[in-house]
């Protein structure tokens, strides 16, 4: 039996809400079901598991897009039952039970890690004699894998890759979260990885730089959507890290770091971050935003509701040959 629809992130200020808005000569073009289901929505995407955890009155308005007096707009939504409060926390009525797909999202990313820690596992443990290696590689790997090499090499020669200490595990190597802040100047080392950057900060046994290092700094340069979407994804982090450390330092978005640790921590689409922000950018040199707080996180998150499905699904046809011919 059919009981619910699916909503889409998108539908999240849609522009054709605006427009049959506008065809009906509405006077309002938010009613009450609008403030719920763009609460939902953001729920969705911000607090996958209901539970409204450092939002308080205003932050539960601003989701649902609700323009008034934030405590009368959070009583009401108490008093008929659609938000309660556990604890400190506002959470949304039986949000478990009426989105158990959303609400079970990080349950299944741990058993997606499981999973793939499982084959790596299966893979070490059909790679021959490299396993026997370990017991003698552990002692002298911690802290320093490489000393472990002129032992392990006459046991297992040609398979390294699939020792524990040194194989390349099949799980992906997630993003940075916090992304670092404020960025690394020039007398700190940067070591690049295959899907992230990780700063690192100089021994303190390095001698003393003569002078105090510059700050490193970069011109930003705004990307094409069609760009970004053919950008590499370690490329678009390194993308979006400037773009929020001069969205901060211009003052155009104070909290642009926090907003993409949000939503990739939420598992958005980087492509769809750099997208947001970099429209967040580019509206500002044009129309400044009223505050630079909470004006910019809407309208990122407004940008996010249309583009981030978009962006998937332009990923999933450059993945699958079949779709893209």
């Amino acid at each position: 039996m059919k009981n619910d629809i699916r909503v889409d992130y998108s539908f999240y200020g849609h522009r054709k809400r605006k427009r049959l808005a506008l065809a009906l000569n509405l006077e309002q073009s938010k009613g009450p079901a609008d403030y719920l289901i763009d609460l939902w929505l953001r729920v969705a995407m911000e607090r996958a598991d209901g539970r409204l955890n450092g939002w308080d009155e205003t932050d539960i308005a601003d989701a649902a897009g609700w323009t008034g007096d934030p405590v009368k707009f959070v009583d009401a939504l108490a008093a008929t039952g659609w938000i309660e409060r556990d604890g400190t926390d506002w959470i949304i009525h039986d949000w478990k039970k009426h989105q158990p797909w959303v609400a079970g999202a990080e349950a299944r990313s741990a058993a997606s890690r499981k999973a793939a820690e499982k084959r790596w596992l299966k893979a070490t443990n059909n790679s021959g004699n490299a396993d026997r290696c370990d017991p003698q590689c552990d002692p002298h790997a911690k802290g320093n894998a490489d000393r472990c090499d002129p032992q392990c090499d006459p046991h297992a020669k040609g398979m390294r890759a699939a020792m524990r200490n040194h194989a390349r595990r099949n799980a992906p190597i997630p993003i940075p979260t916090p992304i670092p802040t404020p960025i690394p100047t020039l007398g700190e080392s940067v070591l690049e990885s295959s899907s992230v950057s990780m700063f690192f900060k100089k021994s303190s046994t390095d001698p003393p730089a003569a002078s105090p290092p510059a700050p490193l700094t970069r011109t930003f340069q705004a990307e094409t959507k069609e760009k970004i979407q053919n950008m590499a994804i370690p490329k678009v982090e390194e993308e979006i890290y400037g773009l929020c450390e001069q969205l901060h330092q211009k003052g155009i978005f104070v909290k642009a770091h926090a907003f993409a640790n949000s939503m990739l921590k939420s598992k958005k689409n980087p492509r769809a971050v750099l997208h947001a922000l970099t429209r967040c950018y580019l509206k500002a040199q044009h129309a400044p935003f009223a505050d630079n707080d909470k004006s910019p996180w809407a309208y990122c998150v407004k940008v996010m509701g249309v583009e981030n499905g978009n962006f998937n699904e332009n990923d999933h046809r450059k993945d699958s040959p079949a779709l893209s011919r």
